[in-house]
This record gives C-alpha cells, structure tokens and sequence, in this order.
C-alpha cells in the first residue's frame, strides 16, 4: 500500500471525528443557546481564535524548521558514510591481495545490507536488524585486522584503512542516531 494512503487512512478517523464533534457541537449550540448571545460575543471570539490561529502557525513553523533540519542532517551523514565507504574500498586496493579481497567483499556486503535492510528497520525501528547490519560491518573490520601489511606503503595503506574505517563507524553512528529522533508526543498532540 503506498505511504501517502496509509497516512490518509490513519488521519481519517482523527480528522473526521474532530470535524464531526465539532459540527454537532455547533449544531447543539444553535438549538440550545440564544443567538442574541453569539451575536455580543462574536468580537471576543474573533480576537480569541486569532491569538489561537497565531500561536499554532508559529508552533507548526517550528516544528517543520526541525524537522527539515533533521532531514538535511541526515542526508548529511548519509552522503558523508558513502564517501567514507568508497574511500575505503579504494584504501584497500593498496593491500596485499587476500585482505584487499576479503576488505571489499567485506564492504559490498555491508551496502548491500544496509540498503536491502537497514533502511527499513530505521524506518520501522527495528533495532533487531540494525543490530544485525552492524555485525557485518563488523565483519569489515576482522578483515582489517587480519590484513598483514608488508613494507611501508602497505603500513601506510593499512593505517588509512583503519583511520577509514574509523570514519565509516563513526559516521554510520551518526546516521543511526539522526534518524532516531522523532518529534516529541508534546508538539504531535498539540499538532
């Protein structure tokens, strides 16, 4: 089912009882209170609704600010982890060719997880299999630590490898984090 229509059918029930309470709510007052009432009391009202109306667009402009920057600051992190990620890879080709092959097997499975799995467990928050896309970035970093350098440019070589994968670590970290932050129940029921 398409997101747009799950979300529609989740607001349904909400939006159509608040508009339903509301229009017997209004029905109920025209029959029982006196419309000379309403009529002394219509520039209270008018005044009223627009400190209302003012409030919650400065609360809805708020709210769309921090999550647009959340937005931003994960596609941040994003960009920055496939980055991290290709330089790895490109690291690797300056090791000895049995760690240089395990490295990048090693991290073409890990995209692979991450895009097959992971973005649907952050979406549904199921840190079971964000916790299992970890592993095989584990799996990254024992192929790392079995690399066996030989000579100077393959040390140099293995410590950027290591600095390397420091950053994809880190940055994956980051990701994870960015998109675990919701708007408060606060501001959604005030919504």
């Amino acid at each position: 089912m398409p997101r747009w229509l799950t979300t529609v059918l989740r607001l349904f029930p909400i939006v159509g009882g608040a508009s339903l309470v509301s229009i017997v709510g209004l029905i109920a007052w025209r029959a029982i209170g006196p419309t000379d009432t309403l009529h002394a009391a219509t520039n209270e009202i008018g005044n009223y609704l627009q400190t209302v109306g003012a409030v919650y667009s400065v609360l809805l402009a708020f709210i769309v600010y921090v999550v647009w920057g959340q937005f931003n600051e994960a596609r941040v992190y994003i960009e920055r982890e496939a980055t991290a990620l290709v330089d790895l890879y490109r690291t690797a080709t300056g090791l000895p060719s049995g760690a240089r092959n395990s490295i990048q097997r090693s991290l073409g499975e890990y995209v692979d997880a991450v895009i097959g799995a992971e973005w649907h467990a952050m979406a549904k928050h199921d840190e079971a299999a964000i916790e299992h896309v970890g592993l095989k970035l584990d799996e990254v970093w024992v192929a790392i630590h079995r690399c066996q350098p030989v000579g100077v440019c393959q040390e140099l070589m293995y410590s950027e490898a290591l600095s390397r994968f420091n950053d994809v670590n880190d940055l994956r970290t980051n990701r994870l984090t960015s998109a675990r932050f919701r708007i408060p129940l606060t501001l959604k029921f005030l919504l």
